[in-house]
């Protein structure tokens, strides 16, 4: 089963520490992740650690920064949204009921799967799933190694801190299904890659892909 999503976005701007107990720790210290994707993957295990916490904490302040649909929060100019406080109050109530999740765990090939895609996207501009090839998340994930259970692939464009790139996905202003955010609450999806790099057009992408389960190929 594969599930995929892609957001194109410059909302979201709270000042967030990573901390809920030591869910950042799960990024620390990796190798083949940047200090930025180490902190990304952080700041998902904090949304997992406690959805509840975390939406009462860094989502419910966000409430009072709209005016109909202009998002006004310090240090950033108005910012036009598609739904409003819509989106933001059902992440917040979807979150309220959402018990905790089993921590993400970092893939190395999960990763590698990764920075394919921002690594093509980066020269050729494109945005979107398919590579340039018609390759899919699939046959990404497929090159570096194997997986069971359930797939996913999320993408976010935009000069964004780690914590923005997180709500904006868990947001999911203008975005039917939520499949972001449905990705990241996904309690059969327990291992994730992150890589992240310039884009030409967007400044900044981040490439998540997640799987129930993940065996890089050579370990």
């Amino acid at each position: 089963m594969i599930n995929q999503a892609v957001i194109l976005f410059n909302l979201w701007l709270v000042p967030g520490a990573i901390s809920f107990l030591q869910a950042q720790t799960t990024g620390a210290e990796l190798s083949y992740l940047t200090a930025f994707e180490q902190q990304v993957l952080a700041e998902l295990n904090k949304v997992r650690t406690n959805p509840s916490q975390y939406a009462e904490e860094y989502l419910e302040p966000m409430l009072t920064a709209f005016e109909g649909k202009i998002l006004h929060l310090p240090g950033s100019v108005p910012l036009q949204t598609k739904e409003g406080k819509k989106a933001l109050v059902e992440c917040i109530r979807e979150m309220k009921r959402t018990p905790a999740l089993p921590l993400l765990t970092p893939s190395e090939g999960l990763s590698k799967a990764a920075r394919i895609l921002v690594r093509e996207q980066a020269k050729n501009g494109r945005v979107g799933h398919l590579g340039a090839d018609g390759s899919t998340p699939q046959d990404r994930i497929e090159q570096a190694g194997q997986w069971k259970g359930k797939i996913a692939e999320n993408i976010a464009y935009g000069d964004q801190s780690p914590f923005r790139v997180v709500t904006s996905l868990l947001i999911d202003d203008g975005v039917r299904d939520r499949s972001h955010r449905k990705n990241i609450l996904d309690q059969e999806l327990k291992t994730v890659g992150i890589a992240s790099g310039e884009h030409p057009h967007y400044s900044h992408m981040v490439v998540m892909e997640m799987a129930s389960s993940f065996q890089t190929k050579n370990q």
